[in-house]
């Protein structure tokens, strides 16, 4: 079951960096692009294909957003874009670790968040992806 999903806490947004920040490589030393993950792209993958998340993506100006256009933000081209996505997307204060990566499609970045639970505890909750323009501006979130 789709739904848009509340526990990421998203919606405390700043202002994007200029665009002339942008795609700055990352000083030495300094890691601001979190690696992606199968996990990660899977959520995205998903999300961008799935027969179910079409009417969603619809809804949101996302039905032209192709999974194979889709590629992670690495510190050697985009270091100012995950720092401010970063300062951007809020996780929530869940007590599970929890994994992102960056990833920009067609206009749009995906930010998935997938909980690391421990074997032996029963988790009822759902990876998600939260959905940005290009601007960094927030679309929606979205429980996988």
């Amino acid at each position: 079951m789709i739904s848009t999903f509340l526990f990421l806490a998203a919606a405390a947004l700043s202002s994007p960096p200029h665009a002339s920040s942008r795609n700055v490589a990352a000083p030495a030393g300094l890691v601001s692009c979190p690696a992606e993950t199968e996990r990660t792209r899977a959520v995205v993958t998903r999300f961008l294909t799935s027969p179910y998340t079409s009417p969603l993506r619809s809804d949101y100006g996302l039905q032209n957003v192709s999974s194979a256009s889709v590629r992670t933000l690495t510190d050697a081209q985009d270091a100012a874009t995950c720092q401010a996505l970063q300062g951007t997307v809020q996780l929530s204060s869940n007590p599970y670790p929890q994994i992102t990566s960056y990833f920009y499609a067609d206009g749009f970045y995906f930010v998935p968040v997938v909980y690391v639970v421990p074997p032996n505890r029963n988790f009822m909750g759902h990876d998600g992806l939260i959905v940005l323009d290009q601007n960094l501006r927030y679309v929606s979130s979205f429980a996988m």
